[in-house]
């Protein structure tokens, strides 16, 4: 389970975020704030494992390195200049859960750097995956191109490790919104994602 602070200046945006998180993934919301005092105050009262800040609050002096010297990780939603501070500049519900378990896990999951996964996808894997996003099975695909159905599964299995997940689905997923191969460079943040999810 991961303990967070949601810590937003709105209260529509703290009752959002607590709706969107609380008992998803793994995420259990312990409570919100609206300031960085009441932030530094509740952290320090809660085991607290990650703050998910707003851009307007983190933008309060020094909040996000003294949240980071209590052993607290830090999830920026909007633009952060701070070091050690995960950011989620313009992502979805997804993308933020991928933050808050990125920052536990060590890895980075900045939206803006997941292509690097399709990246590790040979072309003729990518050829495999263009098939499966259109729904082709496995004796379809092989038909397509002219190859042997254990080559396709070949194909499909290499893919899947490549992209971190364990369902078709998923990999399809990710070739139509690359922003979703949220992981570190081995999948253990995908695969740690989805049991959480389970």
């Amino acid at each position: 389970m991961i303990r967070i602070v949601i810590a937003a200046e709105t209260m529509l945006l703290r009752q959002l975020l607590f709706d969107a998180l609380n008992g998803r993934c793994g995420i259990t919301v312990l409570a919100t704030a609206s300031d960085a005092a009441h932030v530094i105050a509740l952290v320090k009262d809660l085991e607290t494992d990650v703050v998910l800040v707003s851009m307007r609050v983190a933008a309060a002096p020094d909040l996000v390195m003294t949240l980071l010297d209590k052993q607290t990780k830090v999830v920026a939603l909007g633009r952060c200049d701070s070091d050690g501070a995960s950011c989620v500049e313009d992502g979805s519900v997804h993308d933020v859960v991928a933050a808050v378990h990125g920052s536990i896990h060590g890895a980075s999951a900045s939206p803006r750097s997941s292509s690097s996964d399709l990246d590790r996808v040979t072309p003729t894997e990518r050829r495999v995956l263009r098939l499966v996003n259109e729904g082709l099975s496995n004796k379809e695909i092989a038909r397509e191109m002219g190859i042997a159905v254990s080559t396709v599964k070949h194909h499909v299995h290499s893919l899947l490790n490549a992209l971190g997940v364990r369902r078709r689905g998923q990999a399809a997923a990710i070739f139509r919104d690359p922003h979703m191969a949220l992981r570190n460079g081995n999948g253990s943040l995908g695969r740690s994602i989805e049991r959480s999810c389970v």
